[in-house]
């Protein structure tokens, strides 16, 4: 086994030093953006067989091989797992922008 050097400890020493902190600065520098996006998660369904059947007036949609169904939540979150979910109520709507100022109010 050959000893090391003064020389190479530093050497190393030096890179091990650049190497984290460089990998600091690019998690520092990535936390910024990743706490200011607005994340969300599009419904999706991944199975191993299914598809759609219509004829005349009526539609089937259909999905095969679900392994988990239920609602899961925790704190803020809550997840519907299951291929036939309920979609999300939409959200309550916004003040009157349009009639605001009251033009509509005729004597």
């Amino acid at each position: 086994m050959t000893a090391l050097t003064a020389s190479t400890k530093r050497t190393q020493g030096a890179r091990l030093l650049l190497a984290a902190a460089l990998v600091t600065g690019t998690l520092l520098a990535g936390s910024g953006e990743l706490a200011a996006q607005s994340l969300t998660v599009e419904r999706q369904v991944l199975a191993p067989a299914g598809g759609r059947a219509s004829g005349g007036d009526w539609t089937l949609d259909a999905t095969l091989g679900q392994t988990a169904i239920g609602r899961a939540s925790g704190g803020e979150f809550v997840l519907d797992a299951g291929f036939w979910t309920p979609e999300p109520p939409a959200p309550p709507p916004g003040p009157d922008t349009l009639f605001s100022n009251g033009f509509e109010d005729t004597p």
